[in-house]
């Protein structure tokens, strides 16, 4: 298994040699580092002297390492652009102000196998919790409830989603770059999304420290309307995945419609967003706007050309929607 892990970082050059040393003292080390720079003023972390060492002992032990300018735009745009990396089989994002035990990623990739789309273990605010709290829970229907990542866990088992650092396979569901800076909920839409499209979510024995930073990353700044905005987009989108719908989003011309028809007869559960709605006028299914379709999920995640420039499509259209949609079943993200 091939693993690329993955940093975005923001303001906090302070806490990211911390981060990088606990990725160095892994028994299972990642095959290759990427760190995405999104602090306001950026600098070469090699002039950082504890930067600096680090990473010559990934040099010295064989773990490959880059550092890319980030977009800017939050956290998760970065590991958006992690998770369509070529050539890995999983990602694990840890996020700049984590130290993760020496036996984490051991331990997760053990667990990433079959149908286990991402796994995840403790992820602690020192000091270690003392009590148990019983109704913690990572039910989507209990967020309200503690995070059970926020506890030791004590055994393997299923959850609907992960928080903060884990495992996962890539390339199978997208972050949604319609959040905020803050990206609130990220986490969430994007491992339950991993759940939907039917893989197995687990959290693990194992323990990764949250020192939570006071300043940088989302709290560079105190923007309540960013949490509001994100909340908003995330109900929404959960309503979506609940009501068991399908949807296809055929942002493209009249040509790209009747491609579509061709390679895909929509279901009565089916929701269509399109600028040509008298094509699917008597099919029973449900017909949305483009704009509408932003409140459910990122049209750009339905760009059936931007899809074929990524899997390096030579083949018919018609057999693109087909892939698109039916094998990756990409109207599920």
């Amino acid at each position: 298994m091939k693993i690329l892990c993955s940093i975005s970082t923001k303001n906090r050059y302070d806490v990211l040699p911390m981060a990088m040393q606990s990725i160095v003292n892994q028994t299972r080390r990642p095959d290759e580092f990427v760190l995405y720079d999104d602090n306001d003023k950026p600098i070469d972390i090699r002039s950082i002297p504890a930067c600096l060492y680090l990473l010559q002992m990934f040099d010295a032990k064989g773990i490959k390492w880059h550092v890319e300018v980030g977009s800017k735009a939050g956290q998760h745009h970065n590991h958006q652009r992690a998770n369509l990396a070529k050539g890995f089989d999983a990602i694990w994002r840890l996020d700049d102000d984590c130290v993760a035990e020496p036996n984490v990623l051991a331990r997760l990739a053990h667990q990433l196998e079959g149908k286990v789309g991402a796994v995840g273990g403790s992820i602690i605010v020192p000091p270690m919790p003392t009590t148990w709290l019983p109704d913690a829970s990572s039910s989507i229907d209990r967020l309200d409830k503690p995070n059970e990542q926020w506890f030791p866990i004590r055994e393997t088992h299923e959850v609907d989603h992960l928080h903060c650092s884990f495992l996962y396979r890539p390339g199978i569901v997208n972050y949604d770059v319609r959040l905020s800076k803050k990206a609130h909920r990220e986490e969430t839409m994007f491992t339950y999304a991993l759940k939907l499209a039917g893989y197995k979510i687990l959290v693990t024995p194992c323990i990764t420290w949250h020192l939570r930073a006071m300043t940088g990353g989302i709290r560079s700044d105190n923007d309540i309307k960013d949490y509001e905005h994100d909340e908003w987009i995330f109900q929404k989108w959960l309503e979506f995945k609940k009501s068991g719908k399908t949807l296809y989003i055929l942002n493209g011309g009249l040509g790209d419609n009747y491609m579509f028809l061709q390679a895909i007869k929509p279901k009565p559960k089916s929701v269509v967003a399109t600028c040509y709605p008298d094509l699917f006028k008597g099919m029973g299914i449900e017909i949305i706007s483009i704009a509408d379709a932003w409140n459910i999920t990122n049209v750009e995640s339905h760009n059936i050309y931007g899809w074929c420039g990524q899997n390096d499509w030579k083949g018919h259209l018609i057999d693109a929607y087909k892939e698109f949609y039916e094998d990756i079943n990409l109207s599920r993200k």
